[in-house]
């Protein structure tokens, strides 16, 4: 700027000095030169010392510039040092481990030799269990005989079902069932095809594994129970001696359940049973509706099957005061009663005189009421009823057989409800003339129900005053002849022996001890029921 402003005045300067001499204007000049020579020497030196200056600040400017370029190297050169650092520790690990891997793959090669040896081994057992296995496979497919009759024509009664099976016949013991599959069946199961309820030879039976079931079979899951009978199903007796047996395996089987029941007479299928029967079964819980097989000719097969063909035969008397000893009890629960008779009870007597409908009945009621009213009337807390079977409901009938201590009857099925009275009870039977020689041992069943209950069977009475058989040479037609007359009365024997047997239960009955065990109650009845969680009641 002062350069420029020294040049600009010199010739305003010269313009003022002009007119004057020349000398003046040398002089001037001279002087001006020697003022501006100076001027220049001091500019010179002065913009020597600016340009130091501004060279210095340019070196200290360069030098911080320097110094924080450097301090950033600095950094950048730490974090570098760090990052390296890490880096390494990461590759000494690494490298730890590689070695780690590597000695590890080391040992499983040292071990690939044993290894191998052992899988090859490991393989070949495989192999041989493979082969038992198509083995057994085709031993089985071999030994699934073929179906056979399922009424064996030359076994004897009831063994003709299922002729297979091998009984104990009478041998003592609990009820004999058969379950398949098990070790009878070698571990296969039973299959039918066929529902004939007319010839016991058209239906047919096989026991198979499930890997060869019968093409286009039904499988029936669950529990099946299935029973063969000579008689039938809807006679209470005939019902009873041939089911209660599926009691006992529920009661000694953690109250198992089943899912369904299935029916043969002489090997032929039956698809109804008696309602005595019926509802004797819904208070234990069992299936009461039997399988009805309506599939055609579809073969079934069961997945567990439990098989009875002798019914209680062959049980000991101990075994059978326990199965109706439970029977009564669900029963009366069943038809909401207790299971218990009161104990005010003891101090009464009831005389119950049962008629039957149809043949062998009373010939003259009336006569036998009158007997039984004047006897009873001689004993204090005596009472009688006449009890109408066909009348009552099945309940009914359990709840008067519960208060009933002396049952009169004429032998038939409807006795078959004393298994309702409690023990101690007294059983008093009359037959028509005849029975004693033509009807074999089957007159003296009820003899053994009321052992089996518990109860005293207190004897016989047979009319003897009854017209004889035409044909006494023919047993057959004898005891057709015979069976059903009505039985008439013989008012002075009846009275007696009444009489004594009230005399004798009023005796027993006052003794009766107050509680025998945890289980029973004075009488003998269970004061609870088994399978007490699953009870049902009649609705």
């Amino acid at each position: 700027m002062k350069e420029k402003s020294h040049t600009s005045a010199l010739p305003v300067v010269c313009k003022r000095r002009l007119p004057h001499s020349l000398l003046v204007m040398v002089a001037v000049s001279v002087i001006f030169m020697g003022f501006w020579h100076r001027y220049a020497i001091h500019h010179a030196s002065f913009a020597s010392e600016n340009l130091q200056g501004d060279k210095r600040l340019e070196e200290v400017q360069a030098s911080v510039a320097v110094n924080s370029s450097l301090k950033l190297m600095q950094d950048e050169l730490v974090s570098r040092v760090n990052k390296t650092q890490d880096m390494f520790k990461h590759a000494l690990e690494l490298v730890q481990r590689l070695e780690g891997m590597a000695q590890q793959k080391m040992g499983e090669t040292r071990d690939t030799d044993e290894q191998i040896l052992k899988r090859i081994d490991k393989l070949e057992q495989e192999n041989k269990k493979l082969r038992i296995l198509t083995l057994q496979i085709a031993k089985h497919l071999t030994d699934s005989a073929p179906w056979k009759p399922l009424k064996d024509l030359s076994k004897f009664s009831i063994r003709g079902f299922i002729s297979e099976i091998i009984s104990r016949d009478m041998v003592q013991g609990p009820p004999e069932l058969f379950e398949f599959p098990s070790v009878v069946s070698n571990g296969r199961h039973l299959c039918f095809k066929g529902n004939s309820t007319r010839n016991g030879t058209e239906n047919s039976y096989m026991f198979a594994w499930e890997e060869s079931f019968p093409i286009d079979h039904v499988l029936l899951n669950g529990t099946t129970l299935i029973t063969e009978t000579e008689y039938d199903y809807g006679n209470p007796w005939h019902s009873m001696y041939n089911m209660f047996q599926f009691l006992y395996w529920k009661f000694k089987n953690n109250c198992t359940d089943a899912d369904r029941l299935m029916l043969f007479h002489q090997s032929e299928l039956r698809r109804e049973m008696g309602n005595w029967i019926t509802q004797v079964f819904s208070a234990a819980g069992l299936p009461a509706v039997p399988e009805q097989m309506s599939i055609g000719d579809r073969p079934i097969c069961f997945k567990r099957a439990i098989v009875s063909r002798l019914g209680l035969g062959g049980v000991p008397t101990e075994l059978f005061q326990e199965i109706y000893s439970q029977a009564r009890c669900r029963v009366r629960v069943y038809c909401k009663l207790s299971p218990t008779r009161p104990s005010t009870d003891r101090q009464s007597t009831t005389i119950t005189l049962m008629v039957r409908n149809g043949a062998r009945q009373w010939k003259d009621k009336k006569a036998w009421e009158k007997v039984i009213a004047e006897q009873c009337a001689k004993v204090e807390g005596c009472r009688w009823v006449t009890m109408y079977v066909s009348n009552m409901t099945f309940c009914e009938q359990v709840k008067l057989m519960m208060e009933t201590d002396i049952l009169v009857s004429v032998h038939g099925a409807q006795l078959t409800n004393m298994i309702f009275m409690s023990p101690g009870g007294r059983l008093m039977e009359m037959f028509p003339k005849g029975w004693l020689e033509f009807a074999g041992h089957g007159q003296f069943i009820y003899r053994q129900l009321a052992r089996w209950n518990g109860l005293i069977h207190e004897g016989y009475w047979r009319d003897i005053h009854q017209p004889d058989c035409p044909n006494t040479a023919d047993i057959g037609q004898c005891f057709t002849f015979y069976k059903d007359q009505d039985v008439g009365i013989d008012v002075e024997h009846i009275s007696r022996w009444l009489r004594k047997v009230l005399k004798d239960f009023r005796e027993v009955n006052t003794h009766f001890v107050e509680e025998p065990s945890f289980a029973l109650d004075a009488r003998g009845d269970y004061k609870a029921c088994a399978c007490a969680s699953n009870y049902t009641h009649n609705p």
